[in-house]
This record gives C-alpha cells, sequence and structure tokens, in this order.
C-alpha cells in the first residue's frame, strides 16, 4: 500500500470503501483515541484503493456518526443532528441535505427521501442486531429482538420469521446479507454462524466457532462464503461448512463485493475470492483435464522433454477444449507472468 508506514489504520475511528475497487476514506479524531484530553478537529483522509492520498480535509462541522460511499463514489458525511454533508473523493464540498433523525439509518442516498418503516412489537430498546434486504424491488429491514426476528416494510406491515436452527439462541447480535441479497449470514450469541436464505425458508449450514465474542465485522466473500473478524483473526466459512483461518498482523477492514472480498490492511491491499472453475481445473494436483495437460505439455516442452508429445497425443482430440480452458484461465488471472504462462500454451499448440 501507498501508506505503509503512514498510515496505521488502529488511529482511524471510521474506514469507508468504496465498492469496485474504489477509493478508501479514513477519519482520525484524536480527541476520541488519544489518553488524554486533546481539543483537535477530526481529519478525513481519502486515498486511492492502492492507499495513495487523494484528498484530505479538517472537519469544521458536527459529530460524524457514520461515512459511506454512492455508487458515483460520492463520500457521505452522516452527522448526529441528521446532517448529511457530500463531498467528492478529492474532498470538495458538493451539497448538503436533512432528514432529521432517519439519516442516521442512511447509507446511499441519490434522491433523499423518508421511508418510514412498521414498528416492531414490543421493542423498547435498541434492537440487538438489524439488516436491510432488498429482494423484488422493495426494501426490507429483518429486525432482531433478542432470539426474535421481524421482517418489516414501510408499508406498515410486519411479519414473524422463525428461521431453521438447531443451536440454542437468546439473540442474534449480528447480521450480514450478501452482495446479491439472496443470501443471509446471522451471528449469535452462543458463537453460531447461520448461513440461510434471506428469506430464512432456507438452512444452508450452521457453524459453531465456539467464541462467544461477537466478532468486530461480518460479511459476505460474494455469495459463496462468510467471513467473520475477530481483531487480527479472520475465519472463513462455507455453506457446507468447509472453514479456513487467517491470522493478520495489523489490523483489517472487510468490504464486500459482487465477486469476493476486500481485504484492507495497513500494508497490504488484498482481494479474496473463489477460485474460478476453469482455473481449479487447470491447476488441481492429478486434474486430467483437457486444459491441465496442455499447460504441462508446454511446460515439459519448455524442458526440451519429449513427455510433451505424449501429453498432446493424449489430448488430440480436445485440443480446442484445451485452449479455450487456458485462454478463460488467463483472463482470471491477477499476475502478469501467470498471464503469459497460460496464453503461451496457446502459442505452443498453433506452432
Amino acid at each position: 500500500m501507498g501508506w505503509a508506514d503512514i498510515v496505521d489504520l488502529n488511529k482511524f475511528v471510521a474506514v469507508a470503501s468504496c465498492q469496485y475497487g474504489g477509493p478508501i476514506a479514513l477519519l482520525r479524531d484524536d480527541a476520541q483515541t488519544a489518553r488524554v484530553q486533546v481539543s483537535t478537529k477530526p481529519v478525513i483522509t481519502t486515498y486511492t484503493a492502492a492507499g495513495y492520498q487523494i484528498g484530505q480535509m479538517r472537519w469544521n462541522s458536527g459529530q460524524i456518526v457514520k461515512m459511506g460511499w454512492t455508487v458515483t463514489e460520492d463520500l457521505l458525511c452522516v452527522q448526529d443532528d441528521g446532517v448529511v454533508l457530500v463531498y467528492d473523493f478529492f474532498l470538495n464540498f458538493k451539497r448538503t441535505f436533512g432528514l432529521g433523525q432517519e439519516a442516521k439509518d442512511v447509507k446511499c442516498v441519490d434522491d433523499p427521501r423518508i421511508r418510514r418503516l412498521a414498528e416492531v412489537p414490543g421493542l423498547q430498546t435498541e434492537p440487538s442486531s438489524w439488516t436491510i434486504i432488498n429482494l423484488d424491488r422493495q426494501s426490507r429491514a429483518l429486525v432482531a429482538k433478542g432470539k426474535e426476528l421481524y421482517l418489516i416494510d414501510h408499508g406498515g406491515q410486519f411479519q414473524y420469521q422463525s428461521p431453521q436452527i438447531s443451536a440454542e439462541v437468546n439473540e442474534y447480535v449480528m447480521m450480514s446479507v450478501s452482495y446479491s441479497n439472496k443470501y443471509l449470514a446471522m451471528f449469535t450469541d452462543s458463537g453460531v454462524i447461520w448461513i440461510g436464505s434471506s428469506d430464512l425458508q432456507k438452512c444452508y449450514c450452521e457453524f459453531n466457532t465456539k467464541s462467544p465474542q461477537c466478532p468486530q465485522q461480518l460479511a459476505w466473500c460474494g455469495s459463496g462464503a462468510v467471513v467473520a473478524m475477530w481483531d487480527k483473526i479472520m475465519l472463513v466459512v462455507g455453506p457446507d461448512k468447509d472453514w479456513i483461518k487467517f491470522q493478520f498482523d495489523s489490523p483489517v477492514h472487510l468490504t464486500q463485493e459482487d465477486d469476493g472480498l476486500r481485504i484492507i490492511q495497513n500494508y497490504q491491499h488484498e482481494f479474496l475470492h473463489k477460485v474460478p472453475d476453469v482455473t481449479e481445473k487447470i491447476f488441481k494436483i492429478g486434474s486430467m483435464e483437457p486444459g491441465a495437460m496442455l499447460y504441462e505439455a508446454n511446460r515439459e516442452f519448455m524442458k526440451g522433454s519429449q513427455k510433451a508429445d505424449e501429453y498432446v497425443r493424449m489430448i488430440k482430440d480436445k485440443l480446442d477444449i484445451a485452449v479455450d480452458q487456458c485462454i478463460q484461465a488467463s483472463g482470471h488471472e491477477l499476475e502478469p507472468t501467470k498471464q503469459k504462462q497460460l496464453l503461451r500454451v496457446t502459442i505452443y499448440i498453433s506452432t
């Protein structure tokens, strides 16, 4: 990252990253993080996805409760008094609007308007968790009141939801909806991650993390896995209970994407996504796919080995499939060297 040795995410009270690999906004407020009382104003800085500074300004307005990006890469700063200030990614002021208390719940606005949702029965305190689900061109809120779930809409209607779950639940403490809005993940107070459809009609799996501590972040990696983040430990869980754990040396901020998950750290910016099927066919150990055999034939050819001809003879009736698989796989690779290796295979066949 371009900000390596300059930025420490631990010292920022808010991190907002725009989707589709867009810019990153950081809010630093020494008055909240310093051990002694200081009177400095908060500072907002925007960076590219590679960590290079775009703009910076000192905040002279009210207290910011939330920052977020619109799809047009405008930065929204929501204040505690319901006033929203809009800036471009260079932090040039564009406009402001106010929606009162409702503005605290708004993340992305092009045409500001208030949508009042139905009341949750018997809710006297803050909900234990909630999220917005967009399906069939309608926005609904899934609200957890302890272990009770309610789906409410702006038409004044509410529906009690009873998902299939075998684990003991006292309350749902965190929720996350996939980018496609088709899948839902919920974290319970007993440390169980429930993965199912967003209409709560299907349960794909219940994974016991054995951690009573609520994760700091819960996000989806595309639509194929759920990621839970505790401090510097990241757990990735699939719908078939497959899991893998990663450990980091620095703070991490997660951003959902349509095809994966962005992992922003002090020193690097990574992208986690499902291995494409065509890539797996070629590089899987022991694979007998035409693309895998052709790739191996090219490797042997570069060594000057006669095994190259043997591999080609094995797939002589499927050379078109093999070439197509290698071309498709090259399009999924991010490293130029790996792209060249896969494309060189097609040149080898043509010669």
